[in-house]
């Protein structure tokens, strides 16, 4: 009996062990989310890592928080604990609970410095601790569902330029059934290229064209760095060729001079033919005016050469930033890629007789001319096919001739007026009148890219299509009448004849009658 009594009071405490853990593993909900959103934060990782295991009362009227283990060591020094001591969850919970909130006045508070030293402390060896990553999408945002309510450390990419807070660590509480939205205050390096002439993302271009390109960016928060790398990126398609001699940077206006101690310009060619280009940085922080905020603008030309792409496939230029994004290793972060995009146009030229359109009319010799009237110099590369020549190209003609074979293809133009004067018109065919003017027209995207529809031709001021081909008609007829022609000679003899013959027969006449 007494070791049924035995047994039976064991399992009564056990079983209200049991409960008392119930009910205190009850408080610690697993239904938390984290949705961390941010105008650059597409493509980038988000980090999530649990400081604090929150035990919630009901109703959220309180809260407790358990230290999780893996941040002993820096909360032991965080409160100048001695070797061998540790610091408490209390004592742990009480030095957080007392920094200074992020949203005062003061830049660079406790808790923001707070938030930058658990990141360090992270980064120094992440497999320690329990970590979540996620990358975000194009909503530039990404969640995180299923928590354990607690106290979490947020870090996103590193890599922060905000001049009022020198950090991108965040830290965040974690309720059960409820949503920790963060709106980041990170702001990531970008950069930003146009090309003129339309100083936009988007032109058009003759193929020997020269265009300017500008890349806009602003000197990153580079407090924590001791050196700081930041390097410029630059992919142009084998259809334009770079003039390195152009090369100019600023940086608060003022002149950067070209120097292995500032920046270093290097080039080379891909594969594929493109032209790669690196303006770097290797220590941003020797610049004097490089200050936080402060507008870097690199300036350099290109030509439009004869690789180029014609019609709606453009001619990019890419331009991405490399930079340090951890004080405490070399490693670099990028930035989303701004790109410009170049078009050139073709039109072909489609000769033919009378009516018959379908037929082509060889002999025609034209020449293409700007709206002013200029001839424009060609390079024939086919019976057919003429482009725009270059200052490098040897050989240049300023007429092409119409063939049988098929129409004849004009490369390289850019979007504007043009005529095509007939300067000999096929044998046996009345020439033209006048010039025959026609007009390219495009219109461009933010992106750069060709609106829909575009581009748009128009031929002598009728409505403009897409059709590129440009229909020219000569025409022929019968010989005009003319005096003193074999017909008239004979009609005059046979008149000459009667006359001479009507006075014989009368002076016949007269001698019977006598």
């Amino acid at each position: 009996m007494k070791a049924i009594k035995r047994i039976m009071s064991m399992l009564l405490v056990l079983t209200m062990t049991m409960c008392l853990a119930v009910t205190a593993f009850a408080a610690v909900e697993t239904n938390g989310v984290i949705t961390v959103s941010g105008s650059q934060l597409n493509g980038k990782e988000v980090t999530i890592i649990r400081m604090f295991t929150g035990n919630i009362g009901a109703g959220d009227a309180s809260v407790g928080y358990t230290m999780e283990s893996a941040w002993q060591d820096f909360f032991n020094k965080q409160l100048n604990k001695l070797p061998g001591e540790n610091a408490t969850s209390q004592e742990a919970y009480e030095y957080v609970s007392e920094l200074q909130s992020e949203n005062t006045t003061t830049v660079g508070t406790s808790l923001i410095d707070f938030a930058k030293a658990a990141k360090v402390e992270y980064k120094k060896n992440p497999s320690t601790f329990a970590a979540q990553t996620k990358t975000a999408g194009d909503t530039n945002s990404v969640t995180f569902n299923n928590l354990t309510s607690g106290y979490y450390l947020v870090l996103p990419a590193s890599g922060s330029t905000s001049a009022s807070r020198a950090t991108d660590a965040m830290l965040v509480n974690v309720r059960d059934n409820a949503v920790a939205n963060i709106d980041l205050k990170t702001e990531y390096p970008t950069v930003d290229k146009t090309v003129t002439p339309e100083g936009g993302h988007g032109t058009s271009a003759q193929i020997g064209d020269k265009l300017t390109f500008n890349l806009t960016s602003k000197v990153p928060n580079m407090d924590d760095y001791n050196t700081y790398y930041f390097a410029f990126k630059d992919t142009m398609s084998k259809g334009l060729t770079l003039d390195v001699s152009s090369i100019e940077v600023t940086i608060d206006g003022q002149a950067v001079a070209k120097d292995a101690d500032y920046y270093t310009v290097t080039s080379s060619t891909s594969g594929a033919g493109e032209t790669l280009l690196a303006i770097t940085f290797n220590d941003l922080k020797k610049v004097a005016s490089a200050t936080a905020g402060a507008e870097i603008k690199v300036k350099y030309s290109a030509t439009l050469n004869e690789n180029a792409q014609i019609g709606t496939n453009p001619n990019t230029n890419k331009v991405e930033l490399e930079y340090s994004n951890d004080p405490d290793s070399e490693s670099h972060g990028t930035s989303e890629p701004s790109i410009t995009k170049t078009y050139t146009f073709d039109v072909q030229v489609h000769k033919y007789a009378n009516d018959a359109m379908d037929t082509l009319l060889p002999g025609a010799v034209f020449q293409l001319q700007s709206e002013d009237g200029t001839p424009i110099k060609l390079m024939k590369e086919s019976d057919t096919v003429y482009r725009v020549t270059t200052d490098a190209d040897v050989g240049a003609v300023e007429s092409f001739q119409t063939v049988a074979a098929a129409d004849i293809q004009i490369k390289g133009l850019k979007a504007g007026k043009y005529q095509l004067e007939e300067i000999a018109a096929p044998e046996g065919y009345n020439p033209l009148a006048k010039p025959v003017e026609f007009e390219i027209q495009a219109m461009y995207e933010a992106d750069g890219s060709l609106s829909a529809g575009y581009p748009k031709y128009a031929v002598d001021g009728a409505t403009a299509t897409e059709s590129n081909v440009i229909n020219i008609q000569n025409k022929n007829g019968a010989f005009l009448p003319e005096t003193g022609s074999i017909g008239t000679i004979g009609l005059t003899l046979a008149g000459v004849a009667l006359v001479v013959g009507g006075v014989g027969f009368t002076s016949r006449k007269k001698k019977e009658q006598e």
